[in-house]
């Protein structure tokens, strides 16, 4: 659960700035949230193909490298939420 760090811990860091802009109306919250989800979504993509590779290859699975991907970015995705 290691993906989950970093999102937990940057909601304190951003709030001031969220609430200041949202105050003046730059953005709505779904906005904000739905942008936040895309960037999470797409790092942590980013971070499983790296470490699937590496696992995958050194395990020498015998199953598809595409399931075992999905299978761990559906974890890493879930354990975020």
């Amino acid at each position: 659960f290691g993906t989950a760090q970093p999102a937990l811990l940057a909601f304190p860091e951003e709030r001031p700035v969220f609430l200041r802009e949202y105050s003046t109306n730059h953005y709505s919250v779904f906005s904000y949230f739905l942008s936040r989800l895309t960037m999470e979504a797409f790092i942590t993509a980013l971070q499983i193909l790296v470490q699937a590779v590496i696992t995958y290859f050194l395990i020498s699975f015998n199953s598809e490298f595409w399931i075992f991907y999905l299978n761990m970015y559906g974890l890493a995705m879930s354990s975020t939420a």
